[in-house]
């Protein structure tokens, strides 16, 4: 992770898990953070801080288009720009596909693909007008590896 002093790296699902410690290395290699998550992530802010970098919270809804506009729009405002994002956020709600209700369903596809969508689009012209960065999207082994039950989450992160 050389060059990432003062880059702007936003991670989506970053209040806790995975997305947490990436927030976290990511500040110990010298980047500022954008915590953008539904749930409370001032404690992810307060930990990058004591690390001695900048961070922020915007609590967001990967599955509104608005809302992830609206944190590109926050990161832009704060920090000038937006060097990597990271779409991490994810949710699961296993089911057995016959008992499995069509809200289930919805709800993670929306947030686990959708977000994605959702998130880069909000993303990619300030990158552009920046001159480039990179986006991370976070996958897991159940695309690859399905499991009973899981149909939305596989599905989703294949």
């Amino acid at each position: 992770m050389r060059g990432l002093k003062d880059k702007i790296v936003v991670i989506t699902g970053a209040a806790s898990g995975i997305g947490k410690a990436s927030a976290l290395r990511f500040a110990e290699e010298g980047a500022n953070i954008v915590v953008a998550d539904f749930a409370d992530g001032s404690a992810t802010v307060k930990e990058v801080e004591a690390m001695g970098r900048k961070a922020i919270y915007v609590q967001t809804d990967v599955t509104s288009i608005d809302s992830a506009k609206a944190m590109a729009a926050k990161a832009i405002e704060v920090f000038g720009q937006i060097d990597v994002l990271i779409n991490n956020a994810g949710i699961t709600k296993d089911a057995m596909m016959k008992k499995m209700a069509k809200e289930a369903w919805d709800a993670v596809i929306s947030v686990n693909l959708t977000g994605v969508f959702h998130c880069c689009q909000a993303a990619l012209a300030p990158m552009k007008a920046a001159g480039g960065g990179w986006i991370i999207n976070i996958s897991s082994l159940a695309g690859k590896n399905p499991f009973a039950g899981g149909a939305a989450y596989c599905a989703a992160k294949a």
